[in-house]
């Protein structure tokens, strides 16, 4: 029992392990073993992985599967991105997405919002956007509100849904 457990230990790489007491046998087990795990702590990033101990098909791989995750993070507008290792059209399709990123934060009123880097059309749609908002605060009864600057076509309905908010902190005795 205690030859498996400490095979067991050996297997799954764990310090407490006594190479001493294996087989020859076991003990090739064993440099599979801590083979296939250097491999998956590579092919997912792991700062663990020891690339010298791959093989050439493996190293491969790695490098693919490290082009991939990178290509996603940029995709994401990762500050981890590496920009240097794209293609010129994985660049492209990097800049198209942090583009559109800036568009929808400066559609949503976002802080981080570029409006320099915005077309025409989008310029337009951010204020629609922002009026949209502005309405319904209004509607809402936010103190973001300022009725001077709703739209007369939404006026009406503004200053009804400012007389109900009133009236609802009178009647709760709110001031």
């Amino acid at each position: 029992a205690n030859h498996r457990q400490n095979l067991d230990r050996c297997l799954s790489g764990l310090s407490s392990c006594d190479l001493s007491q294996l087989t020859p046998a076991e003990l090739n087990s064993v440099a599979d073993s801590a083979k296939k795990r250097n491999f998956t702590k590579c092919m997912s990033g792991s700062s663990t992985c020891d690339p010298t101990r791959l093989s050439k098909e493996e190293a491969v791989t790695v490098k693919e599967e490290y082009h991939h995750r990178n290509l996603a993070k940029c995709l994401s507008v990762s500050p981890s991105c590496d920009p240097l290792s794209l293609s010129k059209s994985e660049l492209q399709q990097v800049r198209t997405a942090f583009h559109q990123k800036n568009v929808d934060e400066c559609l949503r009123g976002a802080a981080n919002c570029d409006p320099t880097a915005l077309s025409e059309k989008e310029r337009a749609e951010v204020k629609a956007a922002a009026k949209r908002r502005h309405v319904d605060d209004c509607r809402s009864n936010l103190p973001a509100c300022s009725p001077l600057d709703c739209p007369a076509s939404d006026a009406a309905e503004v200053q009804a849904a400012r007389h109900t908010g009133n009236r609802e902190h009178c009647m709760r005795g709110l001031p």
